[in-house]
């Protein structure tokens, strides 16, 4: 199975409805990490909550089938544990996704010269 597919079917587990007005708004459902740094995993796990953790590379638009339908409920939380770019990117095609009406919250720290530890709450409006 090649990554894309890998992303794709995790996609689709039970956990994604989670993401929608239901879930519990004081933490994000889901906590993304980059693959391409050791560390990264150890530190979103941490910090997770018990949440899911999804292990993700730098093409972030494989994130795209995500955001479409987790926004559909309304609203969106992530974490993540990845590189600014792909933090960055992220938030453009969560607005994207959510349309020109949509409440974008993001905030991010540096961990280290590669790594940014960031929230994302999108809430879709319209």
């Amino acid at each position: 199975m090649d990554r894309r597919r890998f992303v794709l079917a995790g996609l689709s587990l039970p956990w994604l409805p989670q993401f929608g007005a239901g879930a519990d708004a004081s933490r994000p459902q889901l906590w993304l990490y980059d693959t391409r740094f050791a560390h990264a995993r150890a530190l979103a796990a941490a910090r997770s909550a018990g949440n899911e953790l999804l292990p993700v590379e730098g093409d972030v638009t494989e994130l795209r089938s995500l955001l479409k339908p987790a926004l559909a409920t309304g609203s969106l939380r992530l974490s993540g544990v990845t590189t600014e770019s792909f933090a960055f990117c992220l938030g453009v095609l969560a607005r994207d996704a959510a349309g020109p009406r949509a409440h974008i919250h993001f905030s991010q720290s540096r961990h280290d010269a590669d790594l940014r530890i960031w929230n994302l709450e999108v809430h879709a409006h319209g």
